[in-house]
């Protein structure tokens, strides 16, 4: 593949890391000062269980299984003549009998089972999965906004460490007894799809990322003294559990979509590690967000490139770009820290008292 044709193939992938990059280095920054560092992953799981439940329950809806028609009705096969011997000249009959003629496109109603007992797609089937997993999430940001307290004598790392075994294991129980089909319909969740992913999802995600910061404009006093000084929270009031809902909240929304496109264990790079390599540089948090946002775009780049070159999964390699840059920015940093502070002294040189 020549590199001009890379570039077709990879354009919608690198645009989606841009969008992607952009919400969470930002949320990245507000997770790591606020010290709850899984949170990402807690509210992402609970999105993958509120999916595989939504799916499963539509599997059941549109295949009950107490339906005699679909248990017991023999599947109807068509019978095809078999096709002519191929030395004699094929007429108009004969193509007829071997691809049967086109009915008219004639598709049963929205719900509806052919002849074989397959479910037609339903309107409710496109946003209901989502629509689940978004809930669970939501209720996570109310479990988490609830148990946040200043003097606590249990972490709030502990409980969301709970929250996602809970979750994690009501998943396993569920996927266990889900269907094929509906199980196909969470998996890119855990993978993600970022090589193919279509330029309707990446607009979709850019508005509602956008509809996201905008609230974060809106709300950036109590959002930035609940993750950056604390020590401000009783300017809050009894709105601090509110405003620590809407956070967790906004959040959970962007996680929900993000783990869709890209899948959990790389939306938690795009979340943390952006975010660690901005703090090791700078002070500022506008200063932070901008090398943030160009170390993620950097390392989504050559781990998507690495990934077409040699062949391997792409969110394993990006999650291995973004670690290995990680590295190599916090020796180059050491480097020069050692190489511009003064060198100590020798003891010939310390001045004696006479």
């Amino acid at each position: 593949m020549s590199w001009p044709e890379m570039w077709n193939y990879l354009f919608l992938p690198f645009l989606a890391c841009l969008v992607l990059t952009g919400i969470h280095c930002y949320l990245g920054l507000h997770v790591v000062s606020r010290g709850v560092i899984f949170v990402d992953l807690s509210l992402a799981q609970l999105a993958f269980l509120g999916t595989a439940v939504t799916a499963t329950v539509l599997h059941l809806w549109h295949y009950p299984a107490s339906d005699p028609e679909l248990t017991a009705a023999p599947v109807q096969t068509e019978q095809v003549a078999p096709p002519p011997d191929s030395s004699e000249e094929l007429t108009m009959e004969d193509i007829e009998a071997i691809i049967p003629p086109d009915t008219g496109g004639t598709q049963p109603a929205a719900g509806e089972t052919t002849a074989a007992g397959e479910a037609q797609s339903h309107p409710i089937d496109q946003w209901a999965p989502y629509a689940g997993g978004l809930l669970f999430t939501l209720l996570g940001a109310a479990v988490f906004a609830v148990t946040r307290v200043r003097k606590q004598r249990i972490p709030q790392e502990a409980i969301i460490g709970i929250v996602y075994a809970v979750a994690a294991a009501a998943t396993v129980i569920v996927i266990y007894k889900s269907p094929l089909d509906a199980l196909q319909q969470t998996e890119s969740m855990l993978v993600g799809r970022l090589l193919f992913v279509r330029g309707s999802d990446i607009l979709h995600a850019a508005i509602l990322y956008a509809l996201v910061a905008a609230v974060h404009v809106l709300c950036r006093k109590p959002f930035s003294i609940l993750s950056f000084h604390p020590e401000l929270e009783d300017q809050l009031g009894s709105w601090g559990p509110v405003w620590d809902f809407c956070f967790y909240a906004t959040f959970g929304l962007v996680v929900t979509s993000s783990v869709q496109m890209a899948g959990v264990l790389l939306v938690f790079c795009f979340l943390i590690v952006p975010a660690v390599a901005a703090m090791l540089l700078a002070e500022s948090l506008t200063v932070r967000l901008l090398l943030g946002w160009l170390f993620g775009f950097c390392g989504s780049v050559l781990g998507i490139t690495f990934s077409v070159l040699l062949d391997a999964p792409t969110g394993a390699s990006t999650v291995l770009a973004f670690g290995v840059l990680l590295v190599v920015l916090a020796l180059a940093r050491s480097v020069l820290r050692r190489a511009s502070s003064p060198a100590a002294p020798s003891p010939s040189a310390v001045p004696t008292p006479d």
